[in-house]
């Protein structure tokens, strides 16, 4: 079972350097940073208190949205399971339509 908690760290870890979540980070550094010295007033482990916290509700946010969509797509492929083989061939035959633009354009 560790194993396997390690292994989906390291792909937790793996999927920050992704080109969907890798251009986020400097704006999400930049709104905590912004946000920790947008109350100059604060003594800093107030302001750290604030961070944390707002770090916090955003990875729970974030966590259950993706949860969610986790847990509803699997909901939607257990239910599809019976239609396997149609939904196979019409995947094949979407995938050979798409590629037909480009079946001309092959270096040769």
């Amino acid at each position: 079972m560790t194993g396997y908690l390690g292994l989906a760290f390291l792909a937790g870890l793996l999927s920050c350097i992704s080109v969907c979540f890798l251009p986020l980070i400097p704006a999400y550094i930049a709104y905590l940073g912004g946000r920790a010295v947008g109350h100059p007033g604060e003594p800093a482990p107030r302001q750290l208190v604030t961070v944390l916290g707002n770090a916090l509700l955003f990875i729970a946010g974030f966590s259950t949205v993706f949860i969610l969509f986790g847990a509803a797509a699997g909901l939607l492929g257990a239910n599809l399971t019976q239609y396997r083989s149609v939904l196979l061939k019409a995947a094949g035959i979407a995938l050979i339509v798409m590629a037909l633009p480009w079946s001309g354009r092959c270096p040769g």
